[in-house]
C-alpha cells in the first residue's frame, strides 16, 4: 500500500481529472463554433473530431509526469503495472470526456463522430505518451500537435502515416494505425518511464 500511495503521490491524479474535465467544460461551452487554421476563405476547418482528442491527448501526455520519474527507474520493485494502470484510467477517463463532447458536437450524418473521436484519442495519445517517454512529459504536446497540423495541412486523407486522423468513421487501416499508436506510447511509459530531470521533485 506505501508504494501504492507513493506512485500517487509522485503523480498529480486529482489534477488529471481536473485537466480532463476543463478540456470538456471548455469544448462544450464553445457550442458549434468553427475552429480554422487562418482566417480567409481557403482555411482548414478543424473538426471535433480531431480538436477534442487532440486536447485530451495532451492532458494525457502532461500528466503523465512522475516527480520521482529518475528514482522509478532504480527503485527494487517494478512499477511498470503501476504505470500501466495509470496511464490506462487516464485514457480511460479522456475516452468519457471525448466521447460526450463529441456526441454533443456533431450530428449522427457527420462523417466523423464519436468512432473517430476515439480512435483519434488512441492515436494522439499514443504519440503524446511517446513523447513524455522520449523527451519529457513538458513538450510531450508538441507530438501530437505536430501530426494533427500535418493531419489537417499536408495530403490530406490519403497519407495514412497522418491522414487517418480525418478519415471517417469505421476506416480499418485508421483504426489499425491508431491501435499500433496507443500500444506503443502506453508500453513506452510503462517500461520507460517518463524522461523528466534528475532530481525533480517540485
Amino acid at each position: 500500500m506505501t508504494g501504492l500511495l507513493l506512485f500517487g503521490k509522485a503523480r498529480s491524479v486529482l489534477l488529471g481529472f481536473a485537466a480532463l474535465g476543463l478540456v470538456a467544460l471548455v469544448t462544450r461551452l464553445a457550442g458549434n463554433r468553427v475552429f480554422q487554421l487562418r482566417a480567409d476563405e481557403s482555411s482548414q476547418v478543424v473538426p471535433w473530431a480531431v480538436l477534442t482528442p487532440l486536447l485530451s491527448a495532451c492532458a494525457c501526455g502532461l500528466l503523465a509526469r512522475s516527480k520521482f520519474a529518475w528514482l522509478e527507474r532504480t527503485a527494487a520493485r517494478s512499477v511498470v503495472a503501476l504505470r500501466t494502470s495509470y496511464s490506462a484510467v487516464l485514457l480511460l477517463a479522456a475516452a468519457v470526456v471525448t466521447y460526450l463532447v463529441t456526441t454533443a458536437q456533431t450530428t449522427a450524418s457527420a462523417p466523423q463522430g464519436w468512432a473517430s473521436a476515439e480512435r483519434n484519442l488512441l492515436g494522439l495519445t499514443g504519440f503524446a505518451l511517446l513523447g513524455a517517454a522520449l523527451i519529457g512529459s513538458a513538450a510531450s504536446w508538441v507530438l501530437p500537435f505536430a501530426l494533427a497540423a500535418a493531419a489537417l495541412t499536408v495530403g490530406g486523407a490519403r497519407l495514412l502515416p497522418w491522414g487517418w486522423l480525418i478519415r471517417r468513421d469505421g476506416d480499418a487501416p485508421a483504426l489499425g494505425t491508431a491501435a499500433v499508436l496507443v500500444a506503443v506510447g502506453l508500453l513506452a511509459v510503462a517500461f520507460r518511464g517518463t524522461r523528466e530531470p534528475r532530481g525533480d521533485v517540485t
